[in-house]
């Protein structure tokens, strides 16, 4: 696996784009969409994971505008630092951005396939209003909290979109994530997978909210969307050669359920957890 930094050009400068790739040099594009805390240790060891799978990703730094390369750590002094930046954050400059990183990570000679979203916290919001500008395969939106006050953006797209939610999650109330799962109800392309008993930031073990659940996530999802699965399988990229078919220990534990896009397929639990991946 080898990365880079690529450079970015939008009206008033210019900002960084990590970029990792896979070990085959080659593969579908993944924006990756960075938590409060910026490029983090925790996004990083995602790109890695994600990278490993056969996708090119690429990882914008929001906070540029404020603070070039903000990494905060996942301590309290980390998240005051991390929630004063994000209200000085421009949002709708943020999507714009991540519009264009988009934009660019399309025209990478290491892309082939499918381009997918995927966001976490900040950045699922940032990526579920991404979709709604932009044609993508996919889309995978993270306890993004501004989604359940603006679920008219689901109208705008078409592709296959899953939201990740905690049942318990103290800045998402659990009245927002059944706007969602209503909102979903009797869409084919949308998925909500609800982990009732998890907090905010559920996937990240750099938190304190971290949570292994003890069953599979209840799922809501459209009529033709087949349950979440725990079989490995090996995987099959756009182009129909066979990608990486592993287990991935740090990307845990609910990124659960098929989404028919990017063709990773879903990964079984296996020791500290699991990465649950776009299934063919």
């Amino acid at each position: 696996m080898s990365s880079r930094v690529e450079s970015v050009e939008v009206p008033g400068g210019s900002f960084d784009l990590p970029v990792w790739l896979p070990d085959t040099g080659s593969g579908p594009g993944l924006l990756l969409i960075q938590e409060i805390f910026g490029i983090s240790d925790y996004i990083r060891a995602v790109a890695e994971d994600l990278a490993g799978l056969g996708y090119v990703v690429a990882a914008p730094d929001l906070f540029w505008r404020l603070e070039p390369g903000f990494d905060a750590a996942h301590d309290q002094e980390g998240l005051a630092r991390s929630l004063e930046m994000g209200q000085r954050f421009d949002a709708e400059q943020g999507v714009a951005d991540s519009v264009a990183a988009l934009g660019h990570l399309a025209e990478l000679p290491e892309v082939e396939g499918g381009l997918g979203v995927i966001g976490f916290c900040l950045g699922g919001t940032i990526a579920y209003f991404v979709a709604g500008q932009a044609e993508v395969a996919a889309v995978v939106s993270y306890y993004g909290s501004g989604v359940p006050d603006n679920l008219e953006i689901l109208e705008q797209i078409s592709s296959p979109v899953q939201f990740q939610f905690g049942g318990s999650d103290g800045y998402i109330s659990r009245e927002q994530v059944a706007r969602v799962e209503a909102a979903a109800a009797g869409k084919p392309n949308v998925e909500v997978h609800v982990e009732e008993d998890a907090g905010h930031a559920f996937h990240n073990p750099k938190s304190a909210m971290f949570h292994r659940p003890g069953s599979a996530p209840r799922t809501s999802c459209g009529a033709t969307c087949p349950p979440a699965t725990t079989r490995t399988r090996q995987p099959r990229l756009p182009e129909g050669r066979p990608g990486p078919a592993a287990t991935v220990p740090r990307l845990c534990p609910v990124m659960a359920g098929p989404i028919r896009a990017l063709r990773l397929n879903s990964f079984a639990e296996s020791g500290a957890g699991c990465g649950r991946y776009f299934e063919d």
